[in-house]
């Protein structure tokens, strides 16, 4: 029972730090802005979206907070390249509604979505199982950082 009980505070340590973490790194961004020109214009890029509405539960503010922290930390080259970056967009706010249909988004979700030099995109990715994971930070962790990953190295497959 004390080990059970240790075990929780540590992920509720984890799910505080991490939230503490993505704000001060990645702060969200209402509405997806330009891509700086500071990364190389010859080279796909990937944005990773994170989709809610305006209210917000706990789980959805440990979602996003996790998927920030990844970004951040384990995706550094890229984002500091200009070949990744992280947006938080509410598609409830005017001028979003249209990631509704484009993206078929039923609720709270993780879209990662590349785009050609141009800024035309090119396919996307739902990463479809982050509510399965949600009460398992390390699983869902593992399976944000490998779905951005194959994402990144992945450059055959078409959109969805």
């Amino acid at each position: 029972m004390i080990a059970a009980s240790k075990k929780r505070v540590s992920w509720i340590a984890l799910l505080a730090l991490a939230t503490l973490v993505s704000s001060a790194f990645a702060g969200p961004s209402k509405t997806p802005v330009e891509w700086s020109t500071s990364g190389p214009t010859d080279e796909l890029r990937v944005r990773v979206y994170y989709f809610h509405n305006h209210v917000r539960c706990q789980t959805c503010l440990s979602m996003e907070s996790m998927a920030a922290e990844i970004v951040a930390y384990d995706f550094l080259p890229e984002v500091d390249g200009g070949l990744v970056r992280m947006d938080t967009v509410d598609v409830q706010d005017e001028g979003q509604g249209h990631f509704i249909e484009e993206f078929d988004i039923k609720g709270p979700t993780l879209i990662l979505v590349r785009y050609d030099a141009k800024g035309k995109m090119v396919r996307w990715r739902n990463l479809d199982r982050i509510w399965d994971l949600s009460d398992d930070p390390p699983a869902y962790m593992n399976y944000v950082r490998d779905g951005i990953r194959a994402f990144l190295d992945d450059e055959s497959s078409g959109a969805g």
